[in-house]
């Protein structure tokens, strides 16, 4: 274990130096990463391509640590079934991984300097699972409980394909805050080096171990406030490595994965990809167009701070890979299992993260058969793709763009939105084009209220469609209710608790918060 930490020490050392050199080479070349106000939401340009430091830092160590893997042969004994480039860890890197890195790398310096299409970046990442599978890497069968499944040569390259395609946007969409995937790329590591240990696999321990230790080093100019960016060339990168270690590092015999393991290990990112393509599919996005709607943005807008949120993430990883090591070594696979699913259920039940998919697949009876159906091309229930879409503003003058879009599939006849400080003061109006007087019609004026703060009124009046108006007045609770999160998102300072003044929205009193009238 001594040549573990070495291995991981001197990648540390050789990040710090190349993150440095990195950094002044992107700031003279210019290559940095500017705030929109939307998605990328720091103070001033942030260099990228802190990947390529962190690779060059990997590769030294790799090539450093000759004497450390000839020790590492010698105390642990190279066993029959290893053979002699289990105790190499270049040889266990190999040139089908090293061809994929460069790829991988290529492709993610690319996007840095010329932001290429999703189309081209997913080109990029399958050629490079490609080069993997053509170096043997594919799992033809799969362990689990026990019982181990024969898989047909097609249904093996497809899972590998999708297995390392996947892992590498996983830890591309975690990227998305300062130091969020290096930490979460660091604790996955450290697991998988822990993990390839313990199934005597030391050389790709060693591999893995020396990953940990460049995006340590890293991590230094990474943590918020970032002074350097991974950028694409490192997420995907490392994204690859990891996909690579954990199904290599599970193997039970060659070419069988021990399925409970690596995805223990990775469960979080696995979760928050997977979440993500349930979201953006069932909202009606395309799958490669970014959101905010990550678990680290789910946790910032709670009103959490980055370091916080950083703590967090990583102590998850860290759970379920500590259970994911304590099955391995305990052979009790349910371990990793409850682990993982203790996570995501704690993360939905108490709304931290993925309670929104999960109301989007089960929101109605049929729909998540429908969904596995149609793969995933399920309308969104109109309420909650409205408040998911409030969430995502970032303005006031947004809020009302969304609130007017959304008032034809809400049957609405009228609508108006009223803030008063501690908001910024706002008033706006919408009608229909054409009312219909014989139909009946209910009216509403709902108080924007959180955090003990009154931020101002929204009222609606809109065409009954129901028998019962319970229905339609519980759904617009909600849209208040998601309006007035976003106020307090929008003013946080601020916690003067004013009442509203009289003349509000519709002629409304102010004594009454919830005036309901049909």
């Amino acid at each position: 274990m001594g040549q573990l930490i070495l291995a991981a020490l001197m990648a540390c050392a050789a990040a710090l130096v190349l993150t440095w050199l990195t950094r002044r080479l992107v700031l003279a070349l210019g290559v940095l990463d500017r705030p929109d106000g939307v998605r990328k939401l720091h103070k001033a340009p942030v260099p990228l391509l802190g990947g390529v430091g962190v690779f060059g830092a990997w590769v030294i160590a790799l090539c450093g640590s000759g004497p450390l893997w000839q020790e590492l042969a010698r105390g642990v004994g190279a066993g029959p079934t290893w053979g002699a480039a289990a105790t190499d860890p270049v040889a266990v890197v190999g040139p089908g991984l090293l061809l994929a890195v460069g790829v991988i790398l290529l492709t993610g310096i690319l996007d840095d300097l010329v932001t290429l299409r999703a189309r081209s970046k997913l080109i990029g990442q399958i050629l490079a699972a490609l080069l993997l599978m053509g170096g043997g890497l594919v799992v033809e069968r799969l362990r689990l409980f026990g019982h181990t499944v024969e898989l047909a040569r097609p249904l093996g390259i497809a899972l590998t394909l999708v297995w390392l395609v996947g892992s590498m946007n996983a830890l591309n969409m975690l990227d998305g805050m300062d130091g969020l995937a290096s930490t979460v790329g660091m604790v996955t590591c450290l697991t998988l080096a822990c993990m390839a240990w313990l199934t005597h696999h030391p050389a790709l321990s060693l591999a893995v171990a020396a990953l940990a230790g460049a995006l340590a080093g890293f991590l230094a100019f990474n943590l918020p406030p970032a002074r350097i960016f991974l950028g694409d060339s490192g997420s995907l990168l490392i994204g690859l490595v990891v996909g690579v270690v954990a199904i290599k590092g599970s193997f039970k015999t060659p070419a069988t994965v021990a399925l409970a393991a690596p995805i223990a290990v990775l469960a979080v990112p696995i979760f928050d990809g997977v979440a993500a393509v349930i979201r953006r599919r069932l909202t009606g996005s395309a799958v490669y167009a970014p959101d905010r709607g990550h678990i680290h943005h789910c946790l910032q807008r709670r009103g959490w701070s980055t370091r916080q949120i950083l703590a967090v993430v990583g102590s998850l990883c860290a759970v379920t890979g500590l259970a994911a090591l304590a099955g391995l070594y305990a052979r009790l696979e349910p371990v990793a299992v409850l682990a993982t699913l203790a996570v995501v259920c704690g993360c939905v039940a108490t709304k931290v993260f993925g309670h929104f998919e999960y109301r989007l697949l089960l929101g109605r009876p049929s729909a998540l058969w429908l969904a596995l159906r149609g793969g995933l091309h399920v309308k969104c229930p109109v309420i909650p793709l409205l408040c998911w879409q409030l969430r995502q503003c970032r303005s006031v003058e947004e809020l009302w763009t969304t609130l007017v879009a959304a008032a034809e599939p809400l049957r609405l006849r009228h609508l108006e939105f009223h803030l008063t400080p501690p908001a910024v003061p706002y008033r706006a109006h919408w009608e229909a084009a054409a009312m219909d007087p014989q139909r009946p019609a209910w009216h509403t004026v709902l108080t924007l209220t959180a955090d003990r703060r009154t931020f101002g009124q929204i009222a609606m009046g809109g065409y009954q469609h129901r028998k019962s108006l319970l229905a339609d007045l519980m759904n617009l609770a909600a849209v208040a209710e998601t309006l007035a999160a976003v106020c307090r998102r929008l003013h946080p300072k601020d916690r003067a608790v004013l009442p509203l003044p009289s003349g509000g929205a519709q002629g409304a009193d102010p004594e009454t918060p919830r005036k309901l009238s049909a």
